[in-house]
């Protein structure tokens, strides 16, 4: 059997078993690193639990963990994945690829205004007039993640102010490079956040009309998503082909664009047993893929036992009504050329309404493929989730195969539109409520901190990264902080308090939840002390006191609300501002107990945004 991987892999995977022979956890880390990007996720696998097995470092383990879930969900894609024909690449500088993405002619890319103080936009954005939606990239002043930021023309002249889509989108890694479809039902983004199997993988979403709402993102499987970083994904408008951006070429100053032959409900295959992958993941030209594919045996189709012919009976429905869509758009066209060379006016006014009424049976059409669509990905999803894979070996491919240009394939750079003439809307800011109180349940706020407070708490710290952390690995632990620190690191650590002893108070249960190394640390003046120091300081300051908040109410305090607090304490109930909007505080405690204890009992009883603050 040839080998398709590059010699530049091979000597990685020798150096990589040699490490692996030490014994030590780097190596194994290493070799699995090395076998992922290979496409071997079983032996990547067993060497990232050898490597979690024998560490005794942190940063390691966390680093094998996370790289072995992504080899699991590569495994998973791979028995879903899609078979592509790619019908041309070409090169492009990494610093301005996105200006090659031409395939919407209706849509472009622009410099963001320097209008938006609350979010840091270093990337293009996104504008389809035609949808009246920009989509932005940006970092808000709260988190040093990207994320994805969407604004809609809301009169004749007005743009909304940019506000972070849904969490269905946004995750706690990074977003970026948003594509909207023709039809701005379904956007495409990249991100390092979501199910993937690492680095930037490849994410779609639907626009739900009912709800106004984004779907779940979903990961677009291999091989549009590969172990590499892949940038983007923009459709053609004639939904036959689609551009798709990646580093996977291995080029150091150069991304690839692949012009690839796209279909909205394609076939799936279960390609776990082809020894070429690195080499389908290249998304070669068809002739080196139909050399590779005589070295392998026939991949069927996916198939099961399990009785599945509702999946069946979608993706036939889908493809009957594609084949319409093709039918109708062919008789539209012919139509319309037609109508441009008739010369008398009754015939031109006939034709004029066969036309309109046929643009119309267009848009209803492709409604409703789109809604199959939706329909078959639900039902693949849910395979998926459950281990199924569904049979479609009995599905005919109706699809007319895109025909590729003669000429090689060219790219033609655009240039950066604007939006600094757009009138946006003024922003709409509500504080956002930190509840300081410590707790170990069963979700994580992580709280990205840009600046530390200037007075005297002790915090516990859990672990310095090299890459942000997911709320997941602090096993509900709250609220935990992350600071980046002047090396370049994460620094992680759980909790705000006041006292030594209210630190050391929580220390078991940080232990308990599986950070075994945890210690006390001290600040003050926003800079690191030594809990020596902080706890001599601590018996010469005043003691500091707590507030609850109730949250912001414009219109004024519930009566709900406010008779609840009244039976429940005897604290002052005030009014603050807070960034210009109304907040309603109770208060002040002496302990963190007390404030936490009007917390839960207002919490019990329904309320939200119920939080414990320092004063």
């Amino acid at each position: 059997m040839r080998s398709f991987l590059s010699p530049f892999v091979m000597v990685l995977l020798s150096v990589g078993a040699l490490y692996a022979q030490s014994g030590s956890a780097q190596s194994f880390y290493l070799q699995g690193d090395t076998l992922r990007r290979a496409y071997r996720f079983s032996e990547a696998i067993e060497a990232f639990q050898q490597a979690i097995l024998t560490s005794t470092d942190t940063l390691i383990m966390n680093r094998a963990e996370l790289h072995l879930i992504w080899c699991q969900n590569g495994q998973n894609m791979l028995q879903y994945a899609v078979d592509v024909k790619t019908l041309g690449s070409a090169s492009v500088p990494k610093e301005e690829f996105y200006l090659y993405l031409s395939a919407d002619p209706h849509a472009f890319w622009a410099t963001p205004p320097k209008l938006f103080s609350e979010i840091s936009q270093e990337y293009p954005a996104f504008v389809s007039p035609v949808n009246k939606t920009i989509i932005f990239t940006g970092r808000s002043s709260a988190s040093n993640n990207l994320d994805l930021y969407i604004s809609r023309l809301q009169n004749d002249s007005l743009w909304s102010y940019p506000q972070p889509m849904e969490s269905s989108i946004n995750s706690s890694g990074n977003e970026c490079y948003p594509v909207l479809s023709a039809d701005g039902h379904t956007l495409f983004f990249a991100s390092d956040g979501h199910y993937g199997m690492g680095g930037f993988d490849l994410y779609v979403s639907s626009f739900d009309e009912s709800t106004e709402t984004w779907s779940q993102a979903q990961n677009m499987g291999f091989p549009f998503s590969s172990t590499e970083n892949d940038l983007a994904f923009m459709p053609a408008p004639d939904g036959l082909s689609a551009l798709v951006v990646s580093d996977r070429a291995g080029d150091e100053d150069l991304l690839h664009i692949y012009h690839i032959e796209y279909e909205l409900n394609p076939l799936r295959h279960d390609l776990r047993d082809r020894t070429d992958l690195p080499l389908l993941a290249q998304l070669v030209l068809e002739q080196q893929k139909e050399d590779s594919d005589r070295d392998n045996a026939e991949i069927d189709l996916l198939s099961s036992p399990n009785g599945q012919s509702d999946y069946i009976g979608l993706v036939q429905i889908a493809r009957k009504i594609r084949d319409e869509l093709l039918t109708l758009e062919k008789k539209l066209a012919l139509n319309r050329d037609t109508y441009t060379n008739l010369l008398q006016e009754d015939e031109r006014f006939s034709l004029a309404k066969i036309i309109e009424e046929e643009e119309m049976a267009l848009m209803e059409l492709n409604k409703k493929y789109r809604l199959a669509g939706i329909e078959v990905q639900n039902a693949e999803m849910e395979f998926l989730h459950k281990g199924i894979i569904p049979a479609v070996e009995q599905i005919p491919l109706q699809k007319e195969s895109y025909q590729a240009p003669s000429h090689p394939f060219l790219l033609q750079k655009g240039i950066l539109g604007s939006i600094d003439t757009l009138s946006f809307a003024l922003p709409i800011i509500k504080e956002r409520l930190i509840d300081y109180g410590f707790r170990v349940g069963s979700t994580t706020e992580i709280i990205a901190e840009v600046k530390l407070p200037d007075y005297l708490f002790y915090r516990i710290q859990l672990a310095v990264l090299s890459t942000p952390a997911r709320p997941s690995t602090f096993n509900g632990i709250s609220p935990v902080f992350e600071n980046f620190t002047t090396d370049r690191k994460y620094l992680y650590c759980a909790g705000q308090f006041n006292s030594y002893s209210e630190a050391s108070a929580a220390l078991p249960l940080v232990q308990r939840a599986g950070f075994k190394t945890a210690i006390v640390t001290a600040f003050n003046q926003g800079k690191s002390v030594t809990v020596t120091n902080a706890r001599k300081l601590e018996q010469t300051l005043p003691k500091m006191s707590y507030r609850v908040s109730l949250g912001v109410y414009p219109q004024g305090l519930p009566p709900s609300l406010l008779t609840a607090v009244k039976q429940l304490c005897d604290k002052d109930l005030a009014r603050v501002m807070g960034n210009g909007w109304p907040m309603y505080v109770v208060g002040p405690f002496g302990t963190l107990k007390e404030a936490q204890k009007l917390q839960n009992d207002l919490i019990g009883m329904g309320f939200e945004e119920i939080v414990v603050e320092i004063i």
